[in-house]
């Protein structure tokens, strides 16, 4: 793919210096690669954290998911009072609520939002 966007960045000696050994230790010396390898790698690292924060995300759902069936057999059975209901479905709300902005917030990481 032909490169046809330029960087510019102001930087101190030292940091300079640290630059360009990082890149003779792992780009040939070629401080262009380096940094465009250092922000592919920062990206896949990104998205196989935001992987294992789904998965993670997956199985509390499948949790609460158990344990809502596990409210709505004992609210059908009589066992919960008016006002127990009336909170529960406040709590189910605010679990919906919060589903659906943490599921915004990753289309937006993902860009797709």
């Amino acid at each position: 793919m032909k490169k046809k966007l330029y960087l510019h960045v102001r930087m101190d000696e030292e940091t300079m210096q640290i630059l360009k050994h990082a890149a003779t230790q792992n780009a040939n010396g070629n401080v262009s690669d380096y940094i465009r390898n250092l922000i592919r790698k920062d990206n896949r690292k990104m998205t196989d954290e935001l992987a294992s924060a789904i998965h993670g995300l997956e199985h509390q759902m499948i949790r609460i998911g158990n344990n809502i069936n596990q409210i709505a057999r004992s609210a059908n059975a009589g066992l919960m009072t008016p006002a127990q209901k009336d909170r529960l479905m406040d709590e189910m709300s605010e679990v919906r609520l919060r589903t659906e902005q943490l599921i915004t917030e990753i289309l937006f990481m993902r860009g797709g939002g």
